[in-house]
């Protein structure tokens, strides 16, 4: 009798750890989605951000190659869990002031700011004010 219950306590118990497993899986799936899908948003904002600039496109390029690589250390950060709430702000912090020093001489300071601003908000600024400046038209 106890060797039954016992069997039937691991054949239930396997059955459930299948379907939790499935849900991960599922889970993963969709979170990998979900995140190629923010990784396209952003490409575009940043292309729509890169039109407006008014650089060559040498510079395009180096300034599209360190948003991107900005975007990809903030994601490291935000992913680390053995940091603190406090240590990651402080991360974040240094990141965001520390990151596009080596093409500030390449660039104006005007387009420095434009920069910083982008990379503050991830571009829902610029495309706010496209929103105010299409509406303003019709």
């Amino acid at each position: 009798m106890f060797l039954r219950i016992c069997k039937i306590t691991i054949v239930l118990l396997a059955i459930n750890s299948f379907s939790v497993s499935a849900q991960n899986v599922d889970a993963e799936k969709q979170r990998a989605e979900y995140e190629k899908k923010v990784w396209v948003e952003l490409d575009s904002r940043i292309q729509e951000f890169l039109s407006d600039l008014q650089v060559d496109d040498f510079q395009k390029e180096i300034v599209k190659q360190k948003i991107q690589s900005f975007f990809q250390e903030r994601k490291k950060i935000y992913l680390n869990s053995y940091l603190k709430y406090f240590e990651r702000d402080e991360q974040l912090s240094m990141l965001t002031s520390t990151h596009f020093l080596d093409i500030k001489d390449m660039i104006t300071d005007d387009i420095m700011e434009q920069i910083q601003t982008f990379v503050k908000d991830g571009g829902a600024e610029m495309k706010k004010n496209k929103k105010k400046n299409k509406k303003k038209t019709d």
